[in-house]
């Protein structure tokens, strides 16, 4: 997939199998899943998904992700691809459209800072923000939530979540900044939406894909899964009968 400002060192993983890649040393099962699947489904198990049984989960990463949540089970799909909505179509604020990823995401952040001679290392682990690198970051997040109303309406409609979570590799403290405009601009929407779903930063935040990946096995072994108590109706003495 073409994503804004893609390094094309990335190009080189299109045709690897990553399965592949881990049948040495040991020759036991491989999951594999996209970041924003897996940052869901370790917020579900190990995050706010104690507290929410229902909840949309937004990865801001090099693109922005997402997944969702319902009734405590990760929701596929039928491609795998469910909660993409940095692909959805949004006002670009000059009379035009783009994707939503192209402004909301870490490489959209990155042009917007090098426009003002900035990077994104001014930016990283930092707890306090020079002045003018504080600015364009603030520019940047009112865009990027005026840009996010769209899916986050789309959202509240088709799914009606408890919650919707933001994590990602953008610092904590934007993060919370970009949740808390988001919340605002949507509450201007209230008369014309059924339900709004509050936004807020993520439990695991930054480690949720790789918490998440850890989850897969014991998730897939372990963990419970809907439906996994209803048996197939079996006849006996010519009645159905379904085992619980």
């Amino acid at each position: 997939v073409a994503l804004p400002g893609r390094p094309p060192e990335y190009a080189a993983w299109n045709g690897i199998d990553m399965a592949s890649l881990f049948t040495e040393p040991f020759d036991l099962p491989v999951f594999v899943e996209n970041d924003a699947a897996a940052a869901a489904s370790g917020e579900m198990q190990l995050g706010l998904g104690q507290k929410y049984n229902s909840f949309f989960y937004v990865l801001l990463s090099s693109g922005l992700g997402g997944g969702f949540v319902v009734d405590g089970a990760y929701v596929r799909g039928a491609n795998g691809r469910s909660g993409e909505l940095g692909f959805m179509l949004a006002p670009d604020g000059n009379g035009g459209r783009e994707t939503v990823q192209t402004l909301v995401s870490l490489s959209g952040l990155s042009r917007q800072l090098e426009a003002a001679g900035f990077s994104l290392t001014d930016i990283m682990h930092r707890t306090e923000l020079a002045p003018e690198v504080q600015a364009c970051v603030d520019a940047w997040i009112e865009a990027a939530a005026r840009r996010l109303c769209t899916p986050m309406a789309a959202i509240c409609c088709l799914i009606n979540p408890a919650t919707v979570l933001v994590g990602g590799r953008l610092p904590t403290a934007l993060v919370e900044q970009l949740a808390s405009r988001v919340n605002a601009l949507m509450e201007d929407q209230a008369d014309v939406l059924p339900a709004i779903a509050p936004v807020a930063r993520a439990a695991l935040s930054e480690d949720a894909p790789a918490v998440g990946a850890a989850v897969l096995p014991f998730s897939h072994f372990l963990l419970p899964k809907p439906g996994a108590l209803w048996k197939t109706p079996a006849l006996v003495g010519g009645e159905a009968v379904t085992a619980f």
